[in-house]
């Protein structure tokens, strides 16, 4: 399983930086609508969407909409992060206090609206840092990426009290303190040697990684729940030892709207008017 995972997972970061640091912010934004498109067709199957045209329908709902909120100006687009951002820290408290999961039956109204809310703020979240500085993008997605693997053989190894058992029974402790470990070390690294940001940037910087993998665990909790509720395994079949794009980019959705509101304060952005 995990020769498969890395026979998949190690392509597509590639491409992905490759992307990331080579294509202008149009491109990337065009990008992200074909991912918002698939991912809208996979939540839709999650919400229990029983036809082909109800999910191509929230798809095409998803990418249109992704497309349209960033034609708004740029401080309407940062207020939508701040706002995301709570979101985002109100589902860690939700997901703190789950005690079980209800199956769902039928169409659910709500998932296709939280749909609406975890993926497109992320992607327009993504598209702004790119028009900022595209390394400083890849600076926080490869955050998300170091968590994931700090967890994984950090849970292999010392794993042994459980993290969220009703939401994910494979996750540990261990594991979350591991990717909480690594990705500060990363983070230190990337803005002390790479970045040369000042004292209290690195400060700040350092703060933001704390809050943003646990974010970047909760992201990973929610599409469990989502898809316990649903009764699958996997958001989807695209991604061979992966899953669906839901299962690859959950963590980015619930971290990259805080990423967003971090770099203003960080860099003393004026709403990203750059």
């Amino acid at each position: 399983m995990l020769a498969l995972r890395l026979l998949t997972g190690v392509p597509l970061a590639i491409a992905a930086i490759w992307f990331v640091l080579t294509q202008q912010s149009d491109s990337i934004l065009y990008a992200l609508i074909i991912i918002a498109a698939i991912a809208g067709w996979e939540w839709a199957g999650l919400a229990k969407a029983r036809t082909v045209a109800v999910r191509i329908t929230f798809a095409l709902v998803l990418s249109m909409t992704l497309w349209s909120i960033s034609q708004l100006d740029l401080s309407l687009l940062v207020k939508l992060q701040f706002i995301t951002t709570l979101f985002w820290l109100a589902v860690v408290v939700y997901l703190a206090r789950v005690t079980s999961i209800a199956k769902q039956s039928g169409l659910s109204g709500v998932k296709l609206v939280l749909g609406l809310i975890a993926v497109i703020p992320a992607m327009i979240a993504m598209w702004m840092v790119h028009r900022f500085n595209p390394e400083w993008l890849l600076f926080g997605m490869s955050m998300v990426w170091v968590a994931d693997i700090g967890a994984y053989f950090a849970g292999r190894k010392f794993g042994k009290n459980k993290l969220a058992v009703v939401l994910s029974p494979g996750k540990t402790r261990e594991g979350f303190y591991g990717a909480l470990l690594l990705t500060l070390v990363y983070s230190f690294a990337a803005s002390v040697f790479y970045f040369k940001l000042d004292a209290t940037a690195v400060v700040l910087t350092l703060l933001m990684t704390l809050v943003l993998t646990v974010l970047s665990v909760a992201g990973d909790l929610f599409e469990s729940f989502l898809k316990r509720s649903a009764g699958v395994k996997d958001s989807g079949k695209i991604l061979p030892g992966h899953g669906g794009v839901l299962d690859r980019i959950d963590s980015l959705t619930a971290t990259m709207s805080l990423f967003a509101v971090s770099t203003i304060y960080i860099y003393n952005l004026d709403m990203f008017l750059v």
